[in-house]
């Protein structure tokens, strides 16, 4: 018959470290010369199995914790992804005139925010950013965008890079300055809506 684990533990023997006598296992004391048993082979398995659970599950936690705040940095703060949504910019009261540089790729949500609800109007545009307002533009209002307006995948933009895509898009030149997600958008309204927003 299989002894369980108490059992187990009371047939195991504490050697005594004093006379090498052979005692109980929950023995405190040697039962042959009086001595104090060594405390570390007091402890029980199962006090052991909890400490170790214990810390697996603060390595998950520690684990889990970090990855959530590694993924909502790359989230927030990527300019390879686009995030929309319906809600008003939260750095630009709703009443700015920034708003009214470019009404209808904010209408069709052809702008995505920056970080965390923010327009980041001065930030440099990406290029996710900018292939994503025209492929608003294309999908809602059903206009042909040909390929040259677009950029490649992760390459950097310019202002000569904006004045070569808005050609691509209008037949025309613009007057870039700066690759700031304002300019290029406000630049884009134009090109894509044929006119120029009211300031």
């Amino acid at each position: 018959m299989q002894m369980s684990a108490s059992e187990k533990r009371m047939h195991a023997r504490h050697q005594c470290e004093t006379c090498g006598a052979n005692n109980i296992a929950v023995a405190r004391f040697c039962g042959n010369c009086g001595a104090a048993l060594a405390a570390k082979n007091l402890r029980s398995g199962k006090r052991s199995r909890r400490k170790i659970f214990f810390k697996g599950i603060l390595t998950l936690a520690l684990f889990i914790l970090v990855a959530s705040v590694v993924m909502s940095y790359q989230l927030f703060n990527s300019t390879d992804s686009i995030k929309v949504s319906l809600l008003p910019f939260a750095d630009v009261p709703s009443d700015h005139p920034v708003y009214s540089l470019c009404p209808n790729l904010i209408r069709i949500q052809a702008i995505g925010y920056r970080k965390i609800l923010e327009l980041a109007p001065y930030e440099p545009i990406s290029a996710a950013e900018w292939n994503h307002a025209l492929s608003a533009v294309a999908r809602n209002l059903g206009r042909s965008i040909p390929g040259s307006a677009f950029f490649q995948e992760g390459s950097e933009v310019s202002s000569r890079s904006i004045r070569e895509k808005i050609a691509a898009v209008a037949g025309k030149t613009e007057n870039v300055g700066d690759n700031s997600r304002i300019k290029s958008f406000y630049l884009l309204e134009r090109a894509l809506f044929n006119k120029r927003p009211v300031l």
